[in-house]
């Protein structure tokens, strides 16, 4: 299987599945069947609800002797309702407690606007209404540097950001670590691609996929932030 080299010193393969929306149950035989296939990037996330599913799978096949901890490329995501820095390795301290794994390979903010803090994924008032926070993105960052300082992730990244979102972190001052990835729906009407190409400094990767949430097939890239 390809991999994919970042500015940090490993690789990554390309390809990967995505355990979203797996039937209640499954994912552990789907991510076992995934890794003895030949898979080893995983794309998993917080609201998935089922990473402690995805977790024994990995470690069963590490037992099995079929792969080792560092053959698994282990994505995760800090979702919208935890960006208050003080939430952020908590947040990820979580995960990696129902994965039973010492550390991520990367971690993303999932989405660049946050929600009320808390429990509830997708909060909403009385009338339905979502309850949005304001948030402080190169906060948030700062204290997903301090996770990577602290050896619970390798690699950092974002996800659904657009130019403005991204280049906020990257010329934040006092930055440490730069965002590796960018992870993007991408389908037909997307506009923007001109506009990346144009930059001739982010090599976007593109998976086919199916959106089990919608009728359309999309593309996944994962984009490489060149430095």
């Amino acid at each position: 299987m390809k991999n994919h080299e970042k500015k940090d010193p490993f690789l990554f393969p390309t390809i990967t599945p995505l355990p979203f929306q797996t039937p209640k149950g499954t994912c552990t035989k789907s991510v076992k069947i995934a890794i003895d296939t030949g898979y080893r990037h995983i794309d998993g996330a917080y609201i998935y609800q089922n990473e402690h599913e995805v977790g024994e799978a990995i470690r069963e096949k590490i037992a099995e002797g079929k792969v080792r901890r560092e053959d698994i490329f282990y994505c995760g995501k800090l979702w919208a309702t935890k960006h208050d820095p003080e939430m952020v390795r908590p947040t990820l301290e979580k995960t990696l407690s129902v994965l039973q794994l010492d550390y991520v390979d990367l971690y993303i903010i999932e989405i660049p606007m946050a929600f009320k803090p808390g429990d509830e994924i997708y909060p909403k008032d009385e009338n339905g209404k979502w309850l949005y926070h304001k948030s402080n993105l190169c906060a948030t960052w700062e204290a997903l540097e301090a996770c990577k300082d602290a050896g619970l992730v390798k690699s950092l990244g974002v996800s659904n950001f657009n130019r403005r979102q991204l280049e906020l972190i990257l010329n934040k001052p006092g930055l440490k670590h730069k965002p590796v990835s960018n992870q993007v729906q991408f389908d037909r009407r997307w506009e923007g691609r001109g506009e990346w190409r144009s930059r001739g400094e982010i090599p976007i990767f593109y998976l086919t996929g199916e959106c089990w949430s919608r009728s359309w097939k999309i593309l996944w890239s994962l984009t490489h932030i060149s430095s």
